[in-house]
């Protein structure tokens, strides 16, 4: 089972938590991680 924390709305310059979920057009994961820093 996944966790969930409950920290509020984030404020701007504030870094998202990492979400996961099952991808729609191809197999596998995809993440908010994945797309950090582009």
């Amino acid at each position: 089972m996944s966790e969930r924390l409950n920290i509020g709305p984030l404020q701007p310059g504030e870094m998202a938590p990492n979400v996961v979920l099952d991808a729609i057009t191809r197999e596998g994961k995809i993440a908010i991680d994945d797309f950090r820093g582009e």
